[in-house]
């Protein structure tokens, strides 16, 4: 795989990454307004930079793997759940090292744990070929896809 589809498919992963969280959020967001944790806010708008905001599915510092959770405890998720193995791909990509051995040979993503007396364990390992992206990003395309089924339900009040 050359670096022009490696850089491709490492942007497609992201973007189902970033789609599933804040559809995620969008979810959970739902369930706090039908529960009158949050209020519907009366317009969309952009932020501003030290405006002060209500805290809610979308401001909150909830991680992934919070997000996913919640998700899946809601009873309209029924059927559709996502898988929480989804969180490690999610924080390979966002902590780990990329290793490349040749210009134009495999990559491979490592997660190290926390180092302890000098030492440290590889936690997560994968060789980055053209079917690993392939596998995970349907992984999540497959997720956003039932999370979105799941929003639109709630929107139409189901």
């Amino acid at each position: 795989m050359d670096d022009r589809k490696r850089t491709e498919n490492l942007g497609r992963l992201v973007s189902n990454i970033q789609t599933l969280e804040i559809l995620l959020r969008a979810c959970i967001f739902e369930d706090e307004i039908t529960k009158g944790i949050s209020k519907q806010s009366k317009k969309n708008k952009e932020f501003v930079k030290g405006e002060i905001v209500p805290e809610n599915a979308f401001t909150n510092w909830d991680t992934l793997s919070d997000l996913i959770r919640k998700y899946n405890e809601l009873p309209i998720s029924k059927g559709l759940k996502i898988d929480e193995t989804l969180v490690d791909i999610r924080d390979a990509i966002a902590h780990g090292r990329v290793f490349a051995y040749t210009p134009l040979g495999i990559n491979q993503l490592v997660r190290f744990q926390k180092p302890n007396r000098n030492e440290v364990e590889v936690e997560f390992s994968v060789s980055m070929t053209e079917g690993w992206f392939g596998k995970e990003i349907g992984r999540f395309y497959e997720a956003v896809r039932k999370v979105d089924e799941v929003h639109k339900r709630q929107r139409a009040g189901k």
